[in-house]
């Protein structure tokens, strides 16, 4: 199945999702693609742990945003609404401790990879099976 394959399914099973289409902003689109393509890539599910492990994975396995391109998601209002945390921040904090081993599991992983994954640039793996992108990557599911 090729990433854009896996996307549209991935909003056929989760239609509480805004697609990146309905968003205003190309900040936000932007956004919400490389958040949801990063579920498929690294192959996390959209539970409470599935957005933990989308978040370990961008942390060491992700090429770095710059200062200055932080900035802007930081700033942009449609943005801001996607990085809100859902829970409250005690039952994440609860929730991360219960899970702490996660984080090692994943950047054992991360560092096992030949190269970094970049946010931003999923175009050019559109048309790829999911399971190449993982091959090309070293990426191993969790």
């Amino acid at each position: 199945m090729t990433l854009q394959e896996a996307l549209r399914k991935h909003y056929l099973l989760n239609p509480q999702f805004t697609p990146r289409g309905d968003y205003k902003g190309d900040n936000a689109k932007k956004l919400v693609n490389a958040h949801d393509i990063s579920h498929l890539v690294f192959g996390c599910d959209t539970s409470l742990l599935g957005e933990m492990r989308v978040q370990l994975w961008a942390k060491f396995a992700v090429q770095k945003f710059s200062f200055k391109e932080s900035l802007i998601y930081a700033r942009d209002k449609e943005a801001k609404v996607l990085l809100k945390n859902p829970v409250g921040y005690l039952a994440m904090v609860v929730f991360f401790i219960k899970h702490f081993s996660e984080i090692a599991r994943v950047r054992r992983q991360a560092q096992l990879m030949p190269a970094k994954w970049v946010c931003f640039n999923e175009d050019a793996y559109m048309t790829m099976p999911v399971g190449a992108i993982r091959r090309r990557f070293g990426i191993v599911v969790i």
